[in-house]
């Protein structure tokens, strides 16, 4: 079996596994977990968090082949510019995202990380209830068998960046319409220890007082 031929095998293995582990929160123990208010009854909204990510260009090198730069990525801790009647609505949405195949294998990671932490926050961070504690488990095997699979397999996927929408930028981009990187987001978030890293930031309440920060270096080009 050939690169490819493995490559796309192993996707669908991914997807199959992950799909699986979704239909299981979904099916078996989401309907056990603790029974928290229905917002709608309270005529309020349940209003989680997500991850923004703010990306910084600092420095271009020039190659004969390619140009390299250094790009930082700033992570904050958003509340949604969405409600939802309960835990339940937010969730099916969630899984849909968890489940695209059209996002890039570690986005998808992390998005599983903001989901995790929502479920955390939203039932008193009570990861000692047996329910609660295996769907914080299963959410943590979809992101390691989503960052294995992106280590194990070189993907070439490029990133169109809109310099417009880039916080910082060098001097010899400030004239460029878009800047084209090869594996972006692989190089900022496919280690384990990113997530770990992340997840703690959180815990410790330091997004209160600034971002967390990524650097990294990857190949670009710019028209």
């Amino acid at each position: 079996m050939g690169y490819t031929e493995q490559r796309d095998e192993d996707k669908n293995t991914l997807n199959f596994v992950i799909d699986e582990i979704l239909k299981e929160i979904t099916s078996d123990l989401l309907p056990k977990l603790p029974k928290i208010a229905d917002m709608a009854e309270i005529q309020e909204k349940y209003i989680p968090n997500k991850y923004e990510i703010e990306l910084n260009v600092n420095k271009v090198k020039p190659h004969q082949r390619f140009n390299t730069a250094r790009i930082t990525a700033r992570i904050s801790k958003k509340s949604s510019d969405k409600g939802y009647d309960h835990f339940e609505e937010y969730w099916q949405e969630a899984k849909t995202k968890i489940a695209d195949n059209s996002t890039p294998i570690e986005l998808r990671a992390l998005h599983v990380t903001e989901v995790f932490r929502n479920l955390a926050e939203y039932y008193g961070n009570d990861l000692q209830n047996p329910e609660i504690k295996q769907i914080g488990k299963s959410l943590q095997e979809i992101v390691k068998r989503l960052l294995g699979f992106s280590k194990k397999h070189d993907d070439k996927q490029i990133t169109v960046l809109d310099t417009s929408k880039i916080g910082i930028l060098p001097e010899e981009l400030t004239n460029k319409k878009a800047i084209y990187v090869l594996n972006l987001y692989k190089n900022l978030i496919n280690d384990p220890k990113i997530i770990s890293m992340l997840v703690n930031h959180e815990v410790q309440g330091k997004f209160k007082q600034t971002p967390f920060i990524i650097k990294t270096e990857a190949r670009v080009c710019y028209d």
